[in-house]
């Protein structure tokens, strides 16, 4: 026993001295570098910042997704983050304990999971280091063993069981590099791959089957504000137009079918600014307009069994908002039973005729699970989070900038959603101006983990819904289309005003920081508005658009960014382009980047770094050779955070 207890006294002895060893090293070191990432120019990065980053990891702890239901148990396919790792659990009914889907791989790359309507199998997406080559896997239940279905090299997208559950449909480029054609398979059997059809250089979105499985609504990409929808025979392959008529310039959003197989639902701008429910009848030929009076988007659209209701989302300034319409007495109503939030989506439970699921996103940046009995009213909390209640919620500014709105003949404005940090911060706030990216994209009134991180250091965070953002109708989407790009960087410089009559925030310490487009702006606003700003921090950002659509997948951006083939306009996005323009940034800059990133290939940041060397900037740069687009690996997020927070906090005033 002495023995025992003096091996086990040397044994902590030597726990404690390799501890203490570590500290040493650590205090030393800073922050380890990732063995992925590669830099330049960064230097040591203190282990101050990682207390708050330590404390950003329990927040996404809070982050729990709605991402299915079982579809034959009363019970949802949920996704959460457990010990840092992103996980999917079944949740087995309200208030009971997540339970651990084991053998599914813990990785932040699965883009999708779906459930088969009566095996006990998942049929998920995953992509290797962010090349976005998707691959299918077939995920056995009860073994917890995944298999390869997919030929493991060329793309694959949006995938989907048809309605008796032997097959899934999808697209993929495997015949030919620019072409995504539609396969089905049966997952059971490897190599059962069966081309449906070959087709034209656009891609065809996958929307929803016909009940009886013989047909599926297509989406053929033309435009960003553009799209054409068609029937597509699963038999013959052949592609039956949708469209009302020729007329140009429509878009249209995921549709759905009513069970009987009669009637489909389905958001479209047809001779709208914006996206609105439309029902048609495939007997009739009838097409009404469902939502005339809500001046704003419709996006996700779901029908119950029973084809009494119809539930939808409306993004209104940002905000998704739920509603229902039920459909035997012609009444849409606005779903109030929460506080102020967002309900991205909702999805009916295949078994009852009036219960859906969805995720309640709140402020805070937390997300809570529900179901809602559309006939009884009732709402039961499934899972919960307190979420961050120490800052308040963003608040909705509406800027005004430089040139008047063409429908309303009024100056136009901008939505920016102003988020302040707490109490104990002095006035006033450094800010940070985060712009997304896309452009067809927007931001929401919600926080993300970015957000939080800043505002626990005292920033204040902008962000702005810039022209060129979705949400705001075509015409406002379109607005920086082609030679009137730079007109979206307008929108910054105007912020920056704004910024300056606001006596809580601080326009000596304002940095700008944005990823992919959001990336271009942020460079953009170095160049034009570097007596204004302290740095900016751009992540896989365009730099020159000439050299980015030259190589970016041979994707034909030329509706949004301009045709390259036209002198005229291949000159004009050269002289735009931030790296040929270093000379006119005065600020330093921070320069992140994925190696494997398929949309703004590695080769414009570094492009970017060296001529931003050459003419003597000063900029960090670091590039990971095991993301692509997006940095997925929680080591790199920690190791890049830190580095920004050192790189802002060297140029504050």
């Amino acid at each position: 026993m002495k023995k025992t207890l003096r091996i086990l006294k040397k044994t902590s002895i030597g726990l404690l001295i390799v501890i203490l060893i570590s500290i040493v090293i650590l205090l030393i070191i800073g922050v380890p570098k990732p063995p992925a990432i590669t830099v330049e120019n960064v230097p040591r990065l203190s282990l101050s910042h990682l207390k708050g980053l330590y404390a950003i990891t329990k927040e996404v702890e809070d982050v729990n997704r709605f991402r299915n239901w079982h579809k034959s148990e009363k019970k949802m396919y949920i996704q959460m983050i457990e010990n840092l790792e992103l996980r999917y659990f079944i949740l087995p009914g309200p208030g009971e304990k997540p339970k651990l889907i084991e053998g599914l791989p813990a990785s932040a790359r699965i883009r999708a999971l779906n459930p088969n309507k009566d095996k006990h199998e998942l049929i998920y997406a995953m992509d290797m280091e962010g090349n976005e080559n998707w691959q299918f896997y077939r995920f056995d239940i009860d073994t917890e063993e995944s298999t390869l279905i997919t030929n493991g090299k060329d793309k694959h997208y949006a995938i989907s069981y048809n309605p008796s559950g032997d097959k899934i449909i999808y697209t993929s480029n495997r015949r030919q590099l620019d072409y995504f054609d539609h396969y089905m398979m049966d997952p059971m059997i490897l190599h059962s791959e069966e081309l449906i059809r070959e087709n034209d250089g656009k891609f065809y979105f996958l929307d929803s089957w016909s009940p009886d499985g013989k047909q599926i609504v297509v989406r053929k990409f033309v435009t960003s504000t553009e799209k054409q929808p068609y029937l597509l025979d699963i038999e013959n392959g052949e592609l039956t137009l949708l469209s009302q008529d020729s007329l140009s310039n429509a878009d249209y959003y995921g549709f759905e079918w009513t069970s009987d197989g009669s009637t489909l639902f389905y958001p479209s701008s047809y001779n709208s600014e914006f996206k609105k429910l439309h029902e048609r009848s495939l007997v009739s030929e009838e097409d009404s307009v469902i939502t005339q009076n809500i001046p704003w988007d419709t996006k996700y659209v779901t029908s119950s069994p029973d084809n009494k209701w119809v539930v939808f989302t409306v993004n209104e300034d940002g905000s998704d908002k739920l509603y229902i319409y039920n459909r035997v007495k012609g009444i849409t109503s606005k779903f109030d039973k929460l506080p102020v939030g967002n309900i991205p989506y909702a999805s009916f439970y295949p078994l009852e005729d009036c219960t859906i699921g969805f995720n309640f996103i709140k402020p805070s940046g937390a997300m809570d699970i529900y179901s809602y009995n559309l006939e009884s009213e009732k709402l039961i909390a499934w899972l919960t989070t307190d979420g961050d209640a120490n800052y308040s919620d963003p608040q909705t500014i509406h800027y005004p900038t430089f040139d008047m709105d063409s429908l309303t003949g009024k100056t136009r404005k901008i939505t920016t959603y102003y988020h302040q940090p707490n109490h104990e911060f002095q006035k006033p706030y450094p800010v940070i101006i985060n712009i997304h990216g896309g452009p067809e994209s927007q931001w929401g009134p919600m926080r993300d983990e970015e957000d939080i991180l800043d505002l626990n250091r005292g920033f204040a965070v902008l962000k702005p819904n810039v022209r060129g953002s979705t949400g705001y109708g075509n015409t406002f989407t379109d607005l920086d289309n082609g030679m009137l790009r730079e007109n979206s960087v307008k929108d910054i410089g105007e912020l920056l005003d704004w910024i300056t009559k606001q006596p809580d925030l601080d326009s000596k310490n304002i940095f700008v920081r944005g990823g992919s487009y959001g990336g271009y702006m942020s460079l953009a606003s170095a160049m034009y508005y570097s007596d204004r700003i302290a740095g900016v921090i751009d992540m896989v950002g365009i730099s020159n658009f000439v050299t980015m659509m030259e190589n970016e997948n041979k994707v034909d951006r030329s509706y949004e960014y301009g045709d390259i083939n036209n002198p005229k306009m291949r000159a004009f996005l050269d002289s735009i382009s931030p790296s040929n323009n270093v000379n006119k940034i005065k600020v330093p800059v921070m320069i992140i980047q994925g190696k494997n990133d398929p949309r703004v290939p590695v080769e414009q940041s570094r492009l970017m770094i060296d001529k931003l060397k050459e003419n003597g900037n000063v900029v960090w740069y670091m590039e990971a050779s095991n993301e692509g687009h997006n940095t997925e690996n929680l080591w790199n997020s920690i190791y890049t955070k830190s580095a920004e927070f050192e790189f802002i906090d060297g140029l504050m005033e």
